[in-house]
């Protein structure tokens, strides 16, 4: 039994130039917002008054919030790991076999219940905290980092017209 809940409670939103996915981690006192979005204005230096207004909003609408805002632009590599890392990804045919193959990294795969050293305390269970719409943002969060996958490769990602 478990004396607390390794929670994550997420929001996506996609639009037509920006994809953005907030993870609240209470065990941590921690917001990421990863964001991914056609705008220099919001990606560069420039960003950083934007970045202070949304800290600002966030902290105005959750008064009891006392943690850290990390913005991570999924431009980067390093902000795609952390998302891959957070969220889980793999392709292997079963997910929950630790010892099937992926052709991504190991560190990427999701803890799944039906691992060995399984604990409910370390895996986070994740909490999804949009209701108003029927998942279409969630094919954004799947689809992110197979495109990135296949551009590191020097593959052609998938486009809507590709047949």
């Amino acid at each position: 039994m478990t004396d607390r809940l390794n929670s994550y409670f997420y929001d996506i939103e996609s639009l037509t130039n920006a994809f953005t996915l907030s993870c609240y981690r209470p065990d941590d006192e921690r917001v990421d917002i990863y964001y991914l979005v056609d705008d220099p204005g919001l990606t560069g230096q420039d960003s950083i008054p934007f970045k202070k207004m949304a800290a600002g909003e966030i902290r105005a609408k959750n008064q009891n919030f006392r943690g850290d805002i990390y913005y991570l632009n999924l431009h980067e590599q390093t902000a795609n790991e952390r998302l891959a890392q957070a969220f889980g990804l793999s392709d292997a045919r079963y997910v929950n076999d630790p010892e099937a193959k992926s052709s991504f990294p190991a560190a990427f795969r999701p803890t799944c219940d039906t691992d060995p050293d399984y604990s409910p305390e370390k895996a986070p269970y994740f909490f999804w905290l949009q209701f108003h719409q029927l998942r279409p943002d969630h094919a954004g969060l799947l689809l992110h980092p197979h495109l990135v996958a296949k551009c590191q490769r020097g593959q052609r990602p998938v486009s809507p017209n590709h047949r």
